[in-house]
C-alpha cells in the first residue's frame, strides 16, 4: 500500500474490504441474478423512443403544433402513401389505378380516428387534385391524417401496413411517424450490431492483455450488467417521459467503454498489488487507489452528462439522467461485485500486467524529457491545427436526411420532392391569433387576407395555402364575415383553416430549396414578421422546419450555460481529489483542447467530406447540433479518465518522494499500460459504434474514437508530461513536498528546455 495515502481512506477501504471478503458469494450471486431478471425489461427499451424532445414548450414551433391540434383538427401524425405501378403500364389517372388506390386507403374512411383521407380524384378542389398526382403521371399520392395521437397500436407505421388494403400497386410511407420508425429500426439495428461486434474483440484483447480467462471476462460481464440495468431503467421511464431515439444507442456505448475501463482498473491495479502481498491486504490497497480513482473518473463524467440538463427539455433530461445512471451503476458494480471477484478467486489472477516499453516509445519520452518547451509548442499547434475546421461548422438539427438512404421514409420523401413539385412533406404552418376580437369579424379577415398577400410576395415561396385559396375569387372579407354569421355551417367547414380563436397559413416552400436555404426561409419569414409586425395580429412560425430550426437556437443559447457548469464543477471535484489548485486546471485546459481537435477532425471528415466515403457516410455541408453537444458532455469526464488515472499514479510518487520529474517518469511506468489498454478498448467500443447506419450515430462514435486515440497519444504521451514537467513544484500547490527531495523551480526548468532544445 502507498505509505503517504490518507490514513482515513486507507481506514474506509479496510472496512469495506472486509465487508467483501465476508459477502463476496452473496454479492456475485445476487448481482448475477438481478441482471437475469432485468434483462427482459431491458429487451423493450426501444419500444418508446421517440425522435424528438429537444424543445421546451414555449418554443414557438411546439405552440404552433399545439394550436393546429386544438384550433384547426391537425395531428401531427399525418401519413403519406405513395402508389406506382410495379409493371409501369399503367398512368396514375388509369381508371384501374385510381380504383385499386381508393380500394386501398377505403378501410381509413370508416375509421372515427381518421381525420381525413384525400387522394387524387376525390377532392373537388383542383389545386388538391395537382397536388396529389405525380409531374410524369406515373405515381399517385394518398394523405392520411388521424384525427388523435397514436395510442396503443392505433396510428403506428404497422397498424397503417396493416389496414392498408392489398393492391396489386406498390405502395411506401412517409411523414413523421414512419421517420419516427426508421429511427427506432436502424438504431435497434446498430445496437445489436455494435454490441455483437464489440463484446468479442474486446475479450480477445483482453485475454492478450491479462492472459487469463477470468481476469478478461470481468471487465466484460461488468459493461453488460451495467447496460443491462440501464436498458431496463429506459424502458421504464420511456413511457412516462420523452426518451430520444439516440439516446439508447449514445447511452449504452458509453456505458461499455466505461464498464470496462473501470473494470479494467481495479483488475490491473489488484494483480499489481497481489504481487507483493496477501489477497485481502491487496484488496484494500486496490480499493484504496484504483476504487478513489473510479469514483473521481466516474463523477467527473457524470458531472459532464448533468450539463444536459440546463437545456431543460425531455430528450435531454432523460439522456443526462440515464447516461449517469449507467456510469454510477458501472462505478458501483466496480466497487462491489469486482472486488467480491477478486476476493474469491484472487489466485486466477496472479501475474503481472506487463509494463514493459517499446524502443520506440523510450525514444519519444527520451526526447519530450530533453525537450518539454519545444513539445509543448509543437502539440499545441498540432492540436490547433486539428481543431481549426471546426471555425466552418455549420450546424443543423436531425432531420430525415440522417437516414441512411435506403430507409422506405426517405426514400418516399425523395419521391415525392421530384415527382410532386406542388406537395411538400414538411410545409412552414403560420398561425395568427387576434389581439382584439373574433378571428372571424372583419377587421381581423382584412388582416389575415393582407398577411397571406405579404408572404406570398416571399422569394423562395411556392405557394400559401389559406382559406382564401377555397373561397371563390373575389370574395371580400366583409362578405365572408357575414356568411360565417349567416351560414353556420360554413365555420365547420373552414376550421382546417380558420376558427373563432385563430387562423392558419400553410407556406409551400420552393422545391428547388436545399433543406438549409429552407431554414434559411423560416428564419427570413420569423425576421420578417419581427420588424414588420402584422398589425392587431399575434404571428408565430411554426411546422417541421422552424421546429429544426428552434431547435439549434434553444442548444446554441443553453451551450454557454452547460460550458460553465461542467467546467466548475469538475474542477472542484478534481482539486478534492488531487488537493491541488494547478493540476485541474490544467487537465480542463488539456482536455479542452483535445476535444476541440477531434470536434475539428469531426467537421473535417463529416460535414466537408474527407475520408466520408471511406466510412460509408454522407457529407452534406451540415454537422448535426446533437453530435457536438453529445461529445462534449460525454468526453468532458471520460477524457478525464486517462489524466486522472497518469495524474493519480504520478501524484502517488510524487508523495513518496517529492521530485516531480521521477514522480512523471514513475508514475507513466505504472499507468502507461493500463491508458494504452483503456485506450484501444474504448476505441473498439467506438468504432464498433461508428459502423452504424445512422449518421448522427456514426459521427458520434467515430467523433469519440478520434477524441480517444488524440488523448492516449498527443495528450498522455507528450503534452501532459511536458506540462508537468515545466511546471516542477508548482504541480502540487498547495500541497507541501513531502520529503527534501524537492523540484528546480520552474522558471530554471523552462530555462533548461530552452537550451536543451
Amino acid at each position: 500500500m502507498i505509505r503517504g495515502s490518507n490514513q482515513s481512506s486507507q481506514h474506509l477501504s479496510q472496512r469495506w474490504s472486509a465487508w467483501i471478503v465476508r459477502h463476496a458469494r452473496t454479492v456475485v450471486v445476487a448481482t448475477f441474478l438481478a441482471c437475469i431478471a432485468l434483462i427482459p425489461l431491458a429487451l423493450t427499451a426501444t419500444r418508446h423512443t421517440v425522435p424528438d424532445g429537444w424543445l421546451p414548450d414555449s418554443a414557438d414551433a411546439v405552440q404552433v403544433q399545439r394550436l393546429s391540434a386544438t384550433e384547426f383538427g391537425r395531428s401531427d401524425t399525418t401519413y403519406y402513401v405513395l402508389f406506382t405501378d410495379p409493371t409501369g403500364t399503367l398512368n396514375a389517372s388509369d381508371p384501374k389505378f385510381v380504383e385499386s388506390v381508393q380500394f386501398a386507403v377505403r378501410p381509413f374512411r370508416a375509421m372515427a380516428k381518421v381525420d381525413s383521407v384525400l387522394t387524387w380524384g376525390t377532392t373537388r378542389n383542383d389545386m388538391l387534385n395537382t397536388m396529389l398526382i405525380g409531374h410524369d403521371g406515373q405515381s399517385s399520392l394518398a394523405v392520411i391524417t388521424l384525427a388523435s395521437a397514436p395510442e396503443g397500436d392505433f396510428g403506428t407505421p404497422a397498424w397503417l401496413r396493416s389496414n392498408l388494403a392489398p393492391t396489386a400497386l406498390n405502395a411506401t410511407l412517409t411523414g413523421l411517424p414512419v421517420v419516427g420508425d426508421d429511427f427506432r429500426t436502424i438504431g435497434h439495428n446498430d445496437l445489436v450490431r455494435a454490441e455483437l461486434i464489440s463484446l468479442p474483440i474486446t475479450l480477445v484483447m483482453l485475454l492478450v492483455i491479462f492472459r487469463g480467462l477470468v481476469p478478461a471476462l470481468v471487465p466484460v460481464a461488468l459493461a453488460a450488467g451495467s447496460m443491462i440495468i440501464t436498458l431496463a431503467a429506459m424502458a421504464l421511464i420511456g413511457r412516462y417521459a420523452a426518451v430520444n431515439v439516440f439516446t439508447i444507442n449514445a447511452v449504452t456505448m458509453l456505458g461499455l467503454a466505461v464498464g470496462i475501463d473501470y473494470a479494467l482498473i481495479m483488475v490491473t491495479r489488484f494483480r499489481e498489488e497481489l504481487a507483493g502481498q496477501a489477497p485481502e491486504h491487496a484488496l484494500s490497497a486496490t480499493l484504496a487507489t484504483a476504487g478513489k480513482t473510479v469514483l473521481t473518473a466516474g463523477s467527473t463524467v457524470a458531472i459532464g452528462l448533468s450539463g444536459l440538463l440546463f437545456f431543460d427539455v425531455p430528450a435531454a433530461t432523460t439522456t443526462a439522467f440515464l447516461g449517469a445512471l449507467v456510469v454510477l451503476v458501472a462505478a458501483l458494480l466496480a466497487l462491489v461485485a469486482v472486488p467480491a471477484v477478486l476476493s474469491l478467486w484472487p489466485q486466477r489472477f496472479a501475474g503481472t500486467t506487463p509494463r514493459s516499453k517499446r524502443r520506440l516509445l523510450q525514444r519519444i519520452e527520451g526526447w519530450r524529457e530533453h525537450h518539454p518547451l519545444v513539445t509543448v509548442v509543437l502539440c499545441v499547434a498540432l492540436l490547433s491545427a486539428l481543431a481549426a475546421p471546426v471555425l466552418s461548422i455549420n450546424a443543423v438539427s436531425p432531420g430525415i436526411e440522417n437516414l441512411p438512404p435506403t430507409a422506405e421514409s426517405r426514400q418516399t420523401a425523395a419521391a415525392i420532392q421530384q415527382q410532386f413539385p406542388l406537395a411538400s412533406t414538411s410545409p412552414i404552418e403560420i398561425v395568427i391569433q387576434p389581439e382584439r376580437g373574433a378571428m372571424l369579424e372583419t377587421a381581423n379577415l382584412e388582416r389575415y387576407q393582407s398577411l397571406v398577400r405579404r408572404i406570398e410576395t416571399m422569394p423562395g415561396i411556392n405557394r400559401v395555402e389559406s382559406i382564401w385559396g377555397f373561397l371563390p375569387i373575389g370574395l371580400t372579407a366583409s362578405t365572408l364575415s357575414t356568411s360565417f354569421i349567416l351560414e353556420p355551417d360554413l365555420v365547420t367547414a373552414s376550421r382546417p383553416f380558420i376558427t373563432s380563436n385563430a387562423a392558419l397559413l400553410t407556406v409551400y416552400p420552393a422545391n428547388s430549396l436545399t433543406e438549409t436555404e429552407q431554414h434559411q426561409l423560416v428564419a427570413l419569414i420569423r425576421a420578417d414578421l419581427a420588424s414588420n409586425p402584422a398589425d392587431g395580429l399575434q404571428v408565430q412560425v411554426g411546422g417541421r422546419l422552424a421546429l429544426d430550426l428552434d431547435v439549434l437556437n434553444h442548444i446554441s443559447r443553453q451551450a454557454p450555460l452547460v460550458l460553465v457548469w461542467v467546467i466548475t464543477l469538475t474542477l472542484v471535484a478534481l482539486v478534492l481529489h488531487f488537493r491541488s489548485a494547478i493540476l485541474p486546471i490544467k487537465a480542463i485546459l488539456l482536455n479542452l483542447a483535445s476535444m476541440g481537435a477531434s470536434f475539428g477532425a469531426l467537421v473535417w471528415i463529416f460535414q466537408e467530406g474527407h475520408l466520408a466515403g471511406l466510412l460509408g457516410a454522407e457529407a452534406n455541408g451540415t454537422t448535426v447540433m446533437l453530435i457536438p453537444v453529445l461529445m462534449f458532455c460525454f468526453l468532458f469526464g471520460l477524457g478525464m479518465d486517462f489524466e486522472i488515472i497518469m495524474l493519480s499514479r504520478i501524484r502517488e510518487s510524487w508523495l513518496q518522494h517529492g521530485n516531480t520529474t521521477r514522480a512523471v517518469s514513475t508514475g507513466l511506468e505504472h499507468a502507461a499500460g493500463i491508458v494504452t489498454a483503456s485506450a484501444i478498448l474504448m476505441l473498439t467500443v467506438f468504432v464498433a459504434f461508428g459502423l452504424s447506419d445512422l449518421d448522427v450515430m456514426k459521427a458520434l462514435g467515430i467523433g469519440l474514437g478520434i477524441a480517444i486515440v488524440i488523448d492516449a497519444t498527443i495528450v498522455r504521451l507528450l503534452l501532459l508530461p511536458a506540462t508537468m514537467q515545466l511546471m516542477g513544484r508548482w504541480n502540487w500547490w498547495p500541497t507541501p513536498r513531502k520529503s527534501s527531495e524537492g523540484d528546480a523551480a520552474p522558471a530554471a526548468i523552462a530555462l533548461e528546455g530552452i537550451n536543451r532544445s
